[in-house]
């Protein structure tokens, strides 16, 4: 996951002021997943969409915006 994309998904998690327990019951992923991601491992790209989603982000490819 491109570094920018997951500092903006991290910022937006703390943003929110909702833990990992409560996005993990909200979205599906698991706590495990989440507390990791936060803490600096990388996730895999359907999970931080479903986050992105659920944070009320949109994630566009560079590729296709012009």
């Amino acid at each position: 996951m491109p570094k920018d994309l997951a500092d903006t998904l991290r910022a937006a998690i703390k943003t929110s002021g909702k833990s990992a327990r409560t996005l993990a019951g909200e979205t599906g992923i698991p706590q495990s997943t989440i507390s990791r991601f936060l803490s600096g491992t990388d996730m895999k790209l359907s999970n931080a969409s479903v986050l992105a989603k659920h944070l009320g982000l949109e994630l566009k490819n560079p590729r296709n915006a012009r």
